[in-house]
């Protein structure tokens, strides 16, 4: 049975309306007031291998608030997807190189926020990935093995996340939480 999920968020200085199902077919539609935040998300979409529409419209025209808002729509909706799924798979890791870029992302949906950070650079589209962790309440590490251009080791995040988010959303046999304390999103 297929993940979907979607949702309405609104604030001061944002505005998202996204829907999704996991797995898809690669239908994707993604509109951002930043081109390049839209190819990072599509890219995101296309490797986590769910239809996924998205329009994000920004209220106060700050590139921070509509990454960020975008990220917490998205864990958002993601979290309370999985409230009702049943047990998922939970834990993933990607190692992806893009050209002279090379970089770790590993996650688990384990109900704790918590991101962890090591040679990334410093751009605001690192907010997305703030925004989604404490949302959907995720512990993700993103780590810089091998540096290069910045738009190649932000790209290679946004594609090992999405191969991670399909890895650990994928539905797993048995019944309960993939927990060995017998509950998840506390």
């Amino acid at each position: 049975m297929p993940l979907k999920f979607q949702v309405d968020w609104q604030s001061r200085e944002t505005h998202v309306r996204l829907q999704g199902q996991f797995p898809g077919q690669g239908r994707i539609d993604i509109q951002t007031p930043d081109a390049l935040f839209t190819h990072f998300l599509h890219a995101l979409s296309f490797y986590a291998e769910w239809d996924f529409q998205c329009q994000t419209v920004s209220q106060d025209g700050i590139y921070h608030h509509f990454v960020e808002d975008t990220g917490i729509a998205l864990g958002n909706a993601l979290r309370e997807a999985l409230q009702t799924a049943g047990p998922v798979t939970r834990f993933a890791h990607q190692v992806v190189p893009m050209d002279e870029a090379l970089v770790l992302v590993a996650m688990d949906l384990s109900g704790r926020a918590g991101l962890f950070m090591k040679r990334v650079p410093t751009h605001e589209i690192t907010e997305f990935y703030a925004g989604l962790t404490r949302a959907l309440r995720m512990t993700l590490h993103l780590q810089v093995l091998q540096p290069g251009h910045w738009h190649h080791v932000m790209e290679a995040f946004f594609k090992a996340t999405g191969r991670c988010l399909a890895q650990a959303l994928t539905p797993r046999s048995g019944e309960g939480p993939t927990s060995t304390k017998g509950v998840l999103w506390t």
